[in-house]
């Protein structure tokens, strides 16, 4: 089941909810709990005149720098044996209110990356294939033309890995299962201007499922990952794109997987939710605790804790500091509904 609660935002039921008090001890959150029957909602949602061509699931959609949203890949409806892959892209235009199509991609795939390069040109790399596996492949999108052209290769196929788009315009693409099933430690990068990977050194742990943060610095930190199933990690390290190295940094308190980790504006990380083995008094499967890692120690400290356990969800920064956290694939009841305490 997807949940779409949201957390800093309180739903108009009788769910337990935080009271605007002071901070508590524990970790810094707000432990008064109350029930609240009524509240104002805030803002509403409208169904979309024009729908897409095709339906999807598993697509990756990125917002252009001209406000148009692009929708590319992901699974539909298909034959008798299972659902087909799309290779089609479609754009919305929020001035419109409408759906047009866009060039298709030369191969189709789910479960990829989307990357904007900076110059308008996105990037497609790694996913799965109409043969269940991750293809080598990777292709580019002409912001001008809006068609798709085959760019170079990676040197394995990458499902479920980490990529993010450094400072020199180039992209990391870390870790990853390959066709094989097995997680990765390789990393390779991608060079917009020729089009090219090239590998460069690998992880000290395989890994996907994982996530991969842009620090300020312009290093990279990658955190957790492991296997749907288990084992789960909760070892980090550090990639210098200056030096080609990696480097080992502490741990995080508990091992995870369908994490997300945000860059805060004080140039911290947040590692929220996830899933795990479960660890009694402590969290269980589905993770309702957070982390914070402090690029200038190198080390985790805890974070307040969640209202409920959240796994495959989304974590945006606010204008003012805060990140809302949307979604999960499960859920479980809360022990706890809380807001963040006023910020000093």
């Amino acid at each position: 089941m997807i949940a779409a609660a949201a957390a800093l935002v309180a739903a108009c039921s009788n769910q337990p909810v935080a009271e605007d008090r002071p901070p508590g001890d524990a970790g810094g959150q707000i432990e008064q709990v109350v029930e609240q029957a009524d509240c104002e909602t805030f803002g509403e949602f409208a169904r979309l005149e024009t729908i897409m061509a095709n339906e999807r699931s598993s697509h990756s959609a990125l917002l252009l720098e001209d406000g148009m949203v692009l929708v590319v890949g992901g699974r539909g409806k298909g034959g008798a044996r299972w659902p087909r892959l799309f290779p089609h892209s479609e754009i919305y235009d929020p001035a419109t209110g409408r759906w047009s199509p866009s060039g298709d991609m030369d191969q189709e795939r789910e479960f990829f990356t989307l990357i904007d390069l900076g110059d308008g040109s996105i990037l497609a790399a790694g996913g799965t294939d109409v043969q269940l596996e991750p293809p080598k492949a990777t292709e580019v999108r002409d912001p001008g033309t809006g068609e798709w052209s085959a760019s170079g290769k990676m040197s394995t196929g990458r499902e479920r890995g980490a990529a993010v788009l450094l400072n020199d315009g180039r992209v990391l693409y870390t870790g990853g299962k390959n066709k094989n099933l097995r997680e990765q430690n390789s990393t390779e990068i991608f060079d917009p201007a020729s089009g090219e990977w090239t590998e460069t050194a690998q992880m000290s742990q395989a890994r996907s499922i994982h996530t991969a943060t842009l620090l300020q610095d312009g290093r990279v930190l990658v955190a957790g990952g492991g296997k749907p199933e288990g084992p789960f990690l909760a070892t980090a390290e550090i990639y210098d794109p200056s030096a080609d190295t990696w480097t080992q940094v502490g741990s995080m308190r508990l091992p995870r997987i369908l994490h997300t980790a945000t860059l805060l504006s004080d140039g911290r990380v947040l590692v929220a939710g996830g899933k795990g083995e479960p660890v009694p008094d402590v969290d269980s499967q589905l993770r309702q605790t957070a982390e914070i890692y402090d690029p200038k120690t190198g080390e985790w400290s805890p974070a307040g804790e969640m209202a409920e356990g959240r796994a495959e969800h989304t974590a945006t920064v606010l204008a003012d500091g805060r990140v809302l956290v949307i979604g999960s694939l499960e859920t479980r009841p809360p022990r706890r509904s809380t807001i963040p305490p006023p910020t000093p």
